[in-house]
């Protein structure tokens, strides 16, 4: 499986339709996100406010300012200028953006992933592979009979979990693609929808699913960490 390399930059580079921007950001970024936390919208802080884990709250907020962060310098705006809606499935959403910009966030403990896409919604989903969790019986309700009597078979723990992870994040990047929901991952969609997964660390899986995805080669693995300063303060 793919592995991915994350390049540290203080300008994204051009995002065209043929291409995807992959950003990791890391749960260590500087106190000075924390202090933004008045660029997030009412919801947003409603929904750090209601997290009881100091250190959980505090991620969340160092992420959803990173995120205004980097879109700001897609959309020439300032990160508290953005804002966000849910779509007709939920999905968030930016509302009238200057580019067609898409964009999917996923996080898995102190990991975090943004997916931008140009003009074709695409969705994100990554796991820690520490996690543990009982295969077979969320199997049992989420996939089918050929993928449980694969994980079924599986005596390996570590591999099991590894093939586990890969079917569900797959079926989460589909259904956050289009917003349906779990709930809905039995639906149909489009034939064109390609799913490809990369380790973004040694410890995690993530899986991209987007209409016609660009091969990882088209991919901008982008990493945040180290430069937020030079990011918000030079738009």
């Amino acid at each position: 499986m793919l592995r991915l390399t994350w390049h540290p930059t203080d300008q994204p580079p051009l995002l065209t339709a043929d291409s995807v921007h992959l950003w990791r950001i890391d749960s260590s970024l500087s106190a000075s996100f924390t202090a933004q936390q008045h660029w997030l919208s009412e919801q947003e802080q409603a929904r750090a406010a209601r997290l009881v884990n100091p250190q959980g709250r505090r991620c969340f907020v160092r992420t959803h300012v990173a995120c205004r962060v980097i879109l700001a310098h897609y959309l020439k705006t300032r990160p508290e200028q953005i804002v966000f809606a849910a779509g007709q499935a939920g999905k968030p959403m930016l509302v009238n953006p200057t580019l067609p910009l898409e964009i999917n966030l996923s996080t898995s403990g102190d990991l975090a992933l943004l997916a931008i896409s140009l003009g074709e919604p695409i969705g994100i989903d990554c796991e820690l592979l520490r996690h543990r969790v009982d295969a077979v019986a969320i199997a049992r309700r989420m996939f089918g009979a050929a993928e449980v009597a694969e994980l079924a078979a599986l005596a390996d723990t570590r591999q099991q979990l590894s093939r586990f992870f890969e079917y569900w994040t797959a079926l989460e990047a589909r259904v956050k693609r289009d917003g349906r929901g779990l709930g809905a991952h039995r639906q149909p969609e489009p034939a064109d929808v390609i799913v490809t997964h990369a380790r973004p660390t040694p410890d995690a899986i993530c899986a991209l699913a987007r209409r016609n995805l660009p091969p990882p080669s088209a991919w901008h693995t982008l990493c945040l960490n180290g430069v937020p300063a030079k990011l918000y303060c030079r738009i």
